[in-house]
């Protein structure tokens, strides 16, 4: 529990504790909005990259929205983890109703912004997405395996926004890559809280106790060797519509060495923040470097 009051402490809110309430380190996923757009090869357009950019604010903002809600209800819960005690809201230094206020306010913005594209598929998506975080923080968390899917396909909806922002195709290949890919984070997240927070995790997060023993491990596997498959034979497809050196199969180097580094962090128990495991790994760092460098090549300097 907080040392002061909750109403004591709320009076000493401070305009960093809404920025942290907002995750800005979540904010990293949204990028995935880019993805699309950026593998049609018509982000060197400034009309396009400001149109991903008010896209990628839109999704910033709700998830922000969304995530100061949640931290509202599950306040009490995170005052016993070894991190999100420190939270505000866990902390006492917003008040649960001065987040929700807030959480619907950024969701409003983000609504606003998504209105602003003037595209009516993505303000769609942003629905569909606030909707089904709304009904994961109220209940579906709590439910084995349809947790991690929500997760999962909460990063495919970033993806088939970037599309719907600029009218571009995506690719069936692009999409299971996407879906799984999230899948395969989604599941390391949850090894990672039963490996973290060991006789304590069924406290903090129920479903986990629905998890067989295994299961998560299989669910890791399997979610990794379908997007390895899926990003190989999407790679042979891009390979086949642009000229010049196969940069989109030399790719596939620096994608897999990512993925396998990621699954060696996922089971040393370092997966349950993903965000911050990809930006803070100098191994994940390099190996994304050099993937984004190669599909660059591929989409818009390969030829010759």
């Amino acid at each position: 529990m907080p040392n002061k009051s909750t109403a004591e402490t709320a009076l000493n809110s401070s305009p960093m504790d809404y920025l942290r309430l907002c995750r800005p380190k979540q904010w990293a996923k949204n990028l995935l909005v880019a993805a699309a757009p950026f593998a049609a090869g018509v982000m060197n357009d400034l009309a396009t990259i400001a149109q991903v950019g008010l896209g990628i604010a839109a999704f910033s903002a709700i998830s922000s929205g969304m995530y100061a809600i949640n931290d509202s209800l599950d306040a009490e819960a995170d005052r016993g983890h070894p991190k999100k005690r420190h939270r505000p809201v866990a902390a006492g230094r917003i008040t649960p109703l001065g987040a929700r206020v807030f959480g619907v306010s950024m969701i409003a913005a983000g609504l606003a912004i998504g209105i602003a594209t003037g595209s009516m598929w993505f303000v769609g998506i942003l629905v569909i997405y606030a909707l089904m975080i709304t009904a994961y923080s109220l209940w579906l968390k709590h439910v084995a395996l349809v947790d991690i899917a929500v997760i999962a396909f909460g990063f495919l909806l970033r993806a088939l926004s970037g599309a719907a922002l600029v009218d571009v195709p995506i690719s069936n290949a692009f999409l299971i890559v996407t879906t799984f890919g999230a899948l395969f984070m989604a599941a390391g997240k949850r090894y990672s809280e039963r490996f973290e927070l060991d006789d304590t995790a069924l406290t903090h997060r129920a479903a986990l106790d629905d998890y067989a023993p295994g299961f998560i491990e299989f669910l890791l596997g399997v979610s990794a060797a379908v997007v390895l498959l899926s990003y190989f034979l999407w790679a042979q497809e891009v390979g086949q519509n642009v000229a010049g050196a196969p940069w989109a199969i030399i790719s596939l180097g620096p994608f897999v060495m990512a993925i396998l580094r990621y699954a060696q962090l996922i089971y040393l128990g370092r997966g349950g923040e993903p965000e911050t495991l990809v930006m803070g790994d100098r191994g994940m760092q390099a190996a994304g470097a050099i993937w984004v460098v190669t599909l660059t090549l591929a989409f818009y300097g390969g030829s010759g």
